[in-house]
């Protein structure tokens, strides 16, 4: 019984919600998978916000070798700023996407048709990657 009095008087007392001020409010798009694609040109934060926001749905994708790549996990680097030409490179068995200010580090990606793999299989699967040092 006195559980059940002390529920009531938290319950009583948690503070009730309150309508949103609907002229402040914004709106936004459904998103489409074109909102997804993650490319060189953007800064780090940026690029891993578009991950953050739509890696569970609807997905977020990379273009390399005329191939679509969905990124399953990935995380912001602390590794320097390194100059690639390529959307993707390796660097002691890591796998990266070059940023305008930064690097991500890709944890496990998938290839159109396949199962996700760990970036350092994907690695072994291709070695024309290129491999880049500090």
């Amino acid at each position: 019984n006195l559980g059940y009095t002390l529920l009531l008087n938290v319950l009583d007392n948690i503070p009730r919600g309150r309508e949103q001020n609907h002229a402040l409010a914004t709106f936004t798009k459904k998103f489409s998978v074109q909102d997804g694609f993650i490319d060189t040109s953007m800064s780090i934060h940026q690029a891993f916000n578009i991950f953050r926001a739509l890696s569970s749905e609807p997905g977020c994708f990379i273009k390399w070798h005329e191939q679509i790549l969905k990124l399953i996990d990935c995380k912001m680097s602390d590794l320097p700023k390194l100059e690639s030409q390529d959307t993707l490179f390796k660097k002691d068995k890591r796998l990266y996407i070059p940023c305008l200010d930064g690097n991500i580090e890709v944890i496990k990606i998938q290839k159109q048709g396949g199962k996700p793999i760990s970036a350092l299989d994907f690695i072994n699967g291709n070695q024309d990657l290129p491999n880049l040092s500090i």
